[in-house]
This record gives C-alpha cells, structure tokens and sequence, in this order.
C-alpha cells in the first residue's frame, strides 16, 4: 500500500522535503534568515 499515496500526501512530503532542502542549505547557526521559527 506505499505504492498507493494520496495526493494529500505527496504534497506534504513534497513540502517536507523542500524544507529540509532550504534548511539545510541555509546555515541556521545563530543567523535566522528567515525566522519562521520565531
């Protein structure tokens, strides 16, 4: 049943892994560029 993912689904992961991505290119190391997390 993995092969069969909702729509909903991908997005989410779509979007989980674009953050992952820009978090990771981003270097948080005290410098909030973007403070989405404040």
């Amino acid at each position: 049943m993995k092969d069969l993912k909702p729509p909903s689904k991908s997005m989410a992961k779509s979007m989980s892994e674009k953050e992952l991505e820009k978090m990771a290119s981003t270097p948080t190391h005290g410098k909030p560029k973007h403070k989405h997390d404040s």
